[in-house]
């Protein structure tokens, strides 16, 4: 008798699996020494940089365009679309800025070239906020806020009702510093105190300036 090949079930992707970003094999040599300044972004100094490592960091900052994709599955045209979505800075031919939460990524990659990725912490000191946390954690929050609070850059990713604000609220007080609280939509950010956990002290007293806040990151947006 013959047999059946495995059969998928359940809901299809709505997108197939993007293609892996390109990668370079040979990066050519690398000084041995690479400046880097850590500001709002990783400045790389591009002096002695080979043409193949400059070209994997900038995939590094990099990441497919779903939108692409999407119209080109569905057979449409792509002109204009963009491949890529492209988060470096490379109009100063002596530094090549990409995110900073790609520090230690980008670090791996300029040391497999053998340079040694040498970083300035250029990143601004702030006055503590009075801050404190009287809620209680469970363990698997508690457990996430010490991982998060063990870097300097990092993202937390839970399903829905796993109390990421409240872990949020957990992390702006255990750092005690000025926290930007960014939102994709209008109707997501708190109007008020009751958005916010009760056992965050620092947010009830800071829903004052959420308006004023707004309207900064409408300027922003417009800028």
């Amino acid at each position: 008798m013959d047999t059946l090949a495995p059969v998928t079930v359940g809901p299809a992707a709505t997108l197939e699996a993007m293609p892996p970003k390109p990668r370079c094999t040979a990066l050519g040599k690398a000084p041995e020494v690479v400046r880097t300044r850590l500001g709002a972004m990783l400045a790389i100094a591009t002096q002695g940089l080979p043409a193949p490592l400059m070209a994997a960091l900038k995939h590094l900052a990099s990441l497919h365009n779903p939108d692409f994709y999407k119209k080109q599955k569905m057979r449409y045209s792509t002109f204009g679309t963009r491949r890529f979505v492209m988060c470096f800075d490379a109009s100063d031919s002596d530094w090549l800025r990409i995110p900073r939460g790609l520090a230690d990524e980008a670090t791996k990659l300029i040391a497999s070239a053998g340079g040694d990725l040498r970083i300035d912490d250029n990143l601004p000191t702030h006055e503590a906020i009075t801050a404190r946390f009287t809620g209680e954690l469970t363990p698997v929050q508690a457990k996430a806020v010490d991982t998060m609070a063990a870097h300097t850059t990092g993202v937390l990713v839970a399903p829905p009702g796993t109390g990421k604000t409240v872990m949020a609220c957990a992390l702006i007080a255990q750092t005690a510093q000025p926290t930007a609280i960014i939102v994709n939509k209008a109707d997501s950010s708190p109007s008020g105190a009751n958005a916010w956990p009760p056992s965050s002290t620092w947010a009830r007293r800071k829903s004052d300036h959420w308006a004023a806040a707004r309207t900064a990151a409408a300027a922003w947006s417009t800028w």
